[in-house]
């Protein structure tokens, strides 16, 4: 499931931003998307991984009571832009970036196919800027539908 909701962020953000371009370090560009990490690269190599939305699984909180099981799945996603000429243009990129996706949660209480908690939106902006990068994080919880189940009535009665 963890995988399949990161999956969903990504494909959902990809339909979102398809037109967008960003200031890059080689002009405009597209957004770049990432699970997890950027990926690694040697220091001679000349790739550019900016802009870009990094998607990240934060954590997972599993309840089952009276035979109903209810998940929550914690994600931040990361917003990264180019800004060393740009400082003020990649931070408000960043702003909006944030609210588009805010206002898609918000209007149809879901991203892609999956529900999330309205009420856990947050956004912020990472104080101890690495530069010339500007980086906004927004955290966002997933609920999963109920499920019913007969697991917690068999351990009662065995």
């Amino acid at each position: 499931m963890i995988v399949n909701i990161e999956d969903n962020i990504i494909a959902t953000l990809k339909k979102i931003f398809e037109h967008d371009k960003y200031n890059s370090e080689k002009g405009r560009e597209s957004l770049k998307f990432f699970r997890g990490f950027l990926p690694g690269r040697e220091i001679n190599e000349d790739v550019n991984f900016y802009p870009c939305i990094l998607v990240t699984f934060n954590n997972d909180k599993y309840l089952l009571q009276n035979g109903i099981s209810n998940a929550e799945l914690t994600y931040n996603i990361l917003i990264g832009m180019y800004a060393p000429e740009f400082e003020e243009e990649a931070y408000h990129d960043c702003i909006n970036i944030y609210e588009r996706i805010k206002q898609e949660m918000i209007a149809t209480g879901r991203l892609g196919e999956y529900y999330v908690d309205r009420n856990t939106i947050q956004g912020l902006l990472n104080p101890e800027q690495p530069e010339p990068y500007i980086w906004f994080q927004m955290n966002i919880t997933f609920k999963v539908p109920v499920i019913n189940t007969n697991l917690e009535e068999e351990t009662n009665n065995g």
